[in-house]
């Protein structure tokens, strides 16, 4: 049976993947099945044609050479065997963050940091404390426990209302604070993130803390910086971090926490955080060894972002001012119906986010080719329902 590739997508959910851009109807069994390309390189065509994928909030520009070399290297019968460089990896991460080796706490993602902090901190009478919109991980953690979530709405400048959190946070079991927030794209300043610290460790001394930092990386404004010395110096506070954003390296599965060690032990006791394959450690290893490489993704993230806040601008729609590899743009019409407008020309953007119905739209940030692309249909779009 063939079905077209725009039901194929919508049938099994794909937002995040790439079709081929041919409107002849497409066998969905050839879809899923790697072929090889014209340089005799196996793709697979859900993922390598087709589709701008402005939704995922992934680097387009993959992992380092370095590490798809070291990869290569250890496809090997060696894989038959239990990881045995994981160890490495955590002393490498502490090496990297000046903490001890049992302040980190290796993920399958940082997503599952996320999950397994809810798990220990949350009941049924100390509520998980959040902003909206942001990262939806521990909300939906949260209700599929039947635990109580408070929700906080970002202020006007859409940022995260820190006071009004502060306020929230007391008698919580966990608050959640995503800086920069994932989807509005916006920081705060470390010492507004100290600030804030201080204030709910005076007012609620028991309820934990999760930085998530996720995207601290690409953060151009000096004011913002990482809140790992809070987290290594005082009980209760975490931060996270992932190997997807600014190594590229989504499809590996790779996160991990910082923290005092009883605080990160407390999750353990109560959580699963996966098992790190082989093949993954060795990508986090070579990654966390290529500076220039980290360097590079992050200026181009920043020129790739410059020109999209600017042609946002051009079009008349306001945007936020981003310190991530994606932005959050007004668009005057639901997310929904400019996410399918988009998509009827080839362009994949973000999900809809808590609440429902606002007038945003998380758009990430491709190579400055698709980029180029994707503006003249963002206008298009824009146009046609202004």
């Amino acid at each position: 049976m063939s079905i077209s590739r725009r039901d194929f997508v919508r049938a099994l959910g794909l937002s995040g993947v790439a079709l081929h851009s041919s409107s002849k109807a497409v066998d969905s069994i050839e879809l899923m099945n790697p072929r090889m390309s014209s340089s005799n390189q196996p793709f697979n065509r859900l993922y390598d044609a087709g589709f701008i994928n402005l939704s995922s909030n992934t680097s387009p520009r993959g992992p380092s050479d370095a590490v798809l070399e070291v990869l290569r290297g250890r496809i090997s019968p060696s894989l038959g065997r239990y990881p045995e460089n994981t160890g490495l990896l955590v002393e490498a991460i502490a090496e990297k963050e000046k903490s001890h080796r049992d302040q980190v706490l290796l993920s399958t993602g940082s997503g599952e940091v996320l999950v397994g902090a809810v798990h220990a901190f949350v009941t049924a009478t100390r509520p998980l404390v959040i902003g909206i919109p942001s990262y939806e991980t521990p909300v939906a953690t949260a209700e599929l426990l039947d635990l109580p979530v408070k929700s906080v709405p970002v202020d006007e400048r859409l940022q995260l209302d820190l006071n009004a959190m502060a306020e929230a946070a007391v008698g919580a079991g966990l608050v959640y604070l995503c800086n920069p927030n994932n989807p509005t794209g916006v920081a705060h300043s470390a010492s507004s993130i100290k600030k804030f610290v201080e204030q709910v460790q005076n007012t609620s001394p028991e309820t934990a803390i999760l930085i998530d930092e996720a995207y601290i990386e690409f953060a151009n404004d000096p004011t913002v910086s990482t809140a790992l010395p809070l987290a290594l110096n005082s009980p209760n506070i975490m931060i996270t971090r992932t190997f997807s954003k600014i190594y590229a390296m989504a499809g590996l599965r790779l996160g991990y926490a910082l923290g005092q060690t009883e605080t990160l032990e407390r999750m353990k006791r109560t959580a699963r955080f996966g098992s790190v394959t082989v093949l993954s450690a060795a990508a986090g290893l070579a990654a966390l060894q290529d500076s220039v490489r980290r360097g590079w993704e992050i200026e181009e993230n920043r020129k790739v972002r410059e020109f999209t806040l600017n042609a946002f601008r051009q079009i008349g729609r306001d945007a936020t001012h981003s310190q991530t590899n994606f932005v959050w743009a007004n668009v005057g019409q639901t997310s929904k119906s400019f996410r399918d407008a988009c998509f009827e020309l080839d362009v994949l953007v973000g999900r809809d986010f808590r609440p429902i119905g606002n007038h945003y739209s998380r758009i990430s940030l491709g190579t400055m080719d698709e980029m180029r692309q994707a503006v003249q249909v963002f206008e298009t779009v824009l146009t046609e329902n202004a």
